[in-house]
């Protein structure tokens, strides 16, 4: 498989999931910015 194809994979991947995380957080009806506790292992992991 071509290098260049495969590191457009992993950063269009990378992208998705991060978009994905910032919806979640910002759709989450709990969600307030003075309480908010970003958990960084759970985020990195999924």
């Amino acid at each position: 498989m071509n290098m260049e194809v495969t590191t457009a994979h992993i950063i269009s991947g990378l992208i998705g999931g991060l978009i994905r995380a910032i919806v979640g957080i910002t759709k989450d009806q709990t969600f307030t910015p003075e309480k908010f506790k970003m958990r960084w292992g759970y985020f990195l992991t999924t």
